[in-house]
C-alpha cells in the first residue's frame, strides 16, 4: 500500500467514524471526489453522494439512500434484509460491496433506458476501452470471463433526476 493510498484509507476510516466532516473532506481530499463523467447535475450530485458513502464505509448512509426511492433495487431474490444490512452481510460472507461501489462510479457509465449504468462493460454497447477501465476493479482473469460470458459483477443505477436505482451483482 502506497503512503497516498495509506494516507485516503485512513480519511475514509476517519469520515466513517465522523460522518459529519465527509463533506468537509471530500471537498478536500480528491479521492473522496469521483473523477469527473459527463452526467446531469442531479446524477452527478448523486454519484458524488454515493462515492463519498461508500468510500466511508457509510452502509447506514447507503441504507437511507436505497430506501428514498420505493423501485430501488438492490437483489434479485427473495431477502427479507434492509439494504444496509443485505451489503453488511455481503462483506462479512467476504465481499464487501461498499468499496466496489466506489470503484465502479470512479468508472466511465453506460446509458440505456434513462439510467446511467456503473461501470460501462454494464451496458449493452461495452467497448474495448469500457473493458480495459474494468480492470481497476477486477482482476484481469475475471474481466476476461466477463467479457466473453457477460458482465454479472457489481453495477450501479443513477437516473437524470439524481435517483439510485439499483446496485446489484450477478444475473
Amino acid at each position: 500500500m502506497s503512503a497516498s493510498t495509506a494516507w485516503v484509507f485512513a480519511v475514509a476510516i476517519h469520515v466513517s467514524l465522523f460522518p459529519a466532516v465527509s463533506t468537509v473532506l471530500a471537498a478536500a481530499v480528491p479521492d473522496l471526489q469521483p473523477p469527473p463523467v459527463p452526467l446531469p447535475p442531479k446524477a452527478q450530485a448523486a454519484r458524488a453522494a454515493l462515492y463519498r458513502a461508500a468510500m466511508a464505509g457509510q452502509y447506514d448512509v447507503l441504507g437511507r439512500y436505497a430506501k428514498a426511492n420505493p423501485t430501488f433495487t438492490f437483489h434479485f431474490g427473495f431477502v427479507q434484509q434492509a439494504p444496509a444490512a443485505y451489503w453488511r452481510a455481503e462483506a462479512r460472507r467476504g465481499e464487501d460491496p461498499l468499496p466496489k461501489l466506489a470503484a465502479i462510479l470512479r468508472l466511465p457509465p453506460a446509458f440505456d433506458g434513462g439510467v446511467y449504468t456503473f461501470p460501462a462493460a454494464a451496458g449493452a454497447k461495452a467497448g474495448p476501452a469500457d473493458w480495459e477501465a474494468l480492470k481497476a476493479v477486477y482482476p484481469v482473469a475475471r474481466v476476461a470471463r466477463f467479457r466473453t460470458e457477460g458482465y454479472t459483477g457489481w453495477r450501479a443505477g443513477i437516473d437524470a433526476a439524481g435517483r439510485w436505482r439499483f446496485f446489484v451483482h450477478g444475473d
